[in-house]
């Protein structure tokens, strides 16, 4: 397989002066997790997600990179391979920037000029950290994924023992769409082998098995780590939903009404337009403690996909990133060719 396969990775420096003006110009008197300033801190790992691009998947054509407009001071934006994308540049709305939402920034990707047809969104804190092929994220022509079923987010015994977060609501929202647009039943009749395939393992079989008893999807089980999507699944979605994709475009901070990226996997799964796949073979750690950072650490020499999520509330903050920066650099000695 040789494909034209591109990446998108989005990024945003919470120490740009520049940037901080407008985030405390726009950001609302009432500060949450989704808001605070902790939340757009950087990690120090987005060096690595371009190091980890560089050996272990360097067939890619070509990386978009997202920003207000800021660059890190190490990163060639001058290099053939990259294209350094602004909001400005990308968004269909102009009217809505600045954006401080990523759910915002992701829906508009279509926005970016010279998108291949296959492509693999990133965040900044999604690792790669084993050599992999092109087969891994996309097989005879569609996106390499899976589609596991659970049970639902949503209802007023959730929000109050388990998450009331605004994420949840966009996830809700997500699937809301999805029903609204498609029959289960008829999809799932369609799409039988992509519901029982055996790498899902027994009780995974069985909870898709019950779930599609209902008349309806509930939940998705998610996958927090570099997503193949193809562009047309994009615009797909656009056309159907382009006036709740400009309404998220227009958030500039996450809201009750907010779609997430994840509509487009989603999507891609209920019309079965993916090569079903199943290996265990990454983890997300929500970094909340040394404790958990630890385990971090020892996840990086196990997993091909690593995520590294610092929670809002981490403390010892420099400490923990100082340590996971410093086992990045023995996984990843050398500068990667996108550095100056």
């Amino acid at each position: 397989m040789n494909e034209e396969i591109d990446v998108i990775i989005i990024w945003v420096d919470g120490n740009d002066p520049k940037w901080y003006r407008e985030f405390l110009k726009y950001s609302p008197q009432k500060i949450d997790t989704s808001n605070s300033k902790s939340r757009f801190r950087d990690f120090g790992t987005l060096k690595y997600v371009f190091r980890g691009i560089d050996k272990c998947i360097p067939w890619v054509r070509k990386i978009h990179f997202v920003t207000s407009g800021h660059k890190p001071e190490w990163l060639n934006v001058n290099h053939p391979q990259i294209n350094f994308v602004t909001h400005k540049e990308m968004f269909y709305e102009k009217k809505h920037l600045p954006v401080f939402n990523s759910s915002a920034i992701e829906l508009n990707f279509l926005g970016i000029k010279d998108l291949a047809d296959k492509f693999i969104y990133f965040n900044d804190d999604m690792l790669i950290l084993k050599k992999t092929s092109q087969e891994r994220f996309f097989k005879n022509n569609l996106p390499v994924d899976f589609l596991l079923q659970g049970v639902p987010r949503r209802g007023k015994l959730y929000k109050k023992f388990i998450s009331n977060s605004l994420w949840v609501d966009a996830i809700n929202n997500n699937i809301d769409l999805i029903n609204k647009f498609f029959n289960k039943k008829e999809q799932v009749e369609q799409n039988k082998e992509k519901y029982v395939f055996k790498e899902y393992g027994f009780k995974n079989i069985l909870k898709n098995k019950i779930s599609n008893i209902v008349s309806k999807y509930y939940h998705f089980e998610h996958y927090h780590h570099p997503q193949p999507y193809l562009k047309r699944t994009l615009e797909e979605v656009f056309k159907e939903y382009k006036g709740e994709i400009l309404l998220t475009s227009s958030q500039k901070f996450r809201s009750k009404t907010d779609l997430t990226q994840y509509i487009y996997r989603y999507w891609h799964l209920v019309k079965g337009e993916f090569n079903p796949h199943y290996e265990k073979d990454f983890k997300t750690y929500n970094v909340s403690s040394k404790e958990v950072a630890d385990q971090c650490i020892e996840g990086l020499k196990k997993y091909r996909f690593v995520c590294i999520n610092d929670d809002p509330n981490l403390k010892e903050y420099d400490l923990i990133k100082k340590n996971i920066t410093e086992e990045l650099d023995k996984i990843f000695p050398k500068n990667s060719q996108y550095e100056l």
